[in-house]
């Protein structure tokens, strides 16, 4: 997914590269899983090149953040690998259909 960090980076300045987290293992789709069910699923599924973040500041960024679980199992393979701080920024975040009144 390039078409959210890489312009982003343009933007700010900042280092893109789509070359340093790759996902070691296919996971299903998380839709309908719980919080608990959807961290197992992407425990241990990213790893990263070690060569290219290590002592580095790592900006990761997803389209969507529903509980959080793929985001951080793509940080703690950062870290590690070497990474010195992960920071995360989504662009969206799921609600709870449960108590959300659309006025």
């Amino acid at each position: 997914m390039r078409w959210l960090p890489h312009p982003f980076s343009l933007q700010m300045g900042l280092m893109f590269s789509a070359r340093v987290l790759f996902r070691k293992k296919h996971t299903p789709s998380q839709v309908g899983l719980s919080t608990n069910d959807r961290k197992k699923s992407v425990e241990g599924a990213f790893w990263a090149d070690a060569k290219l973040i290590t002592g580095q500041s790592i900006l990761l960024m997803d389209d969507v953040a529903t509980t959080g679980s793929t985001i951080a199992a793509a940080a703690s393979a950062q870290v590690a690998s070497g990474a010195s701080r992960v920071y995360a920024l989504t662009l969206a975040r799921a609600l709870s259909h449960r108590g959300f009144d659309i006025v």
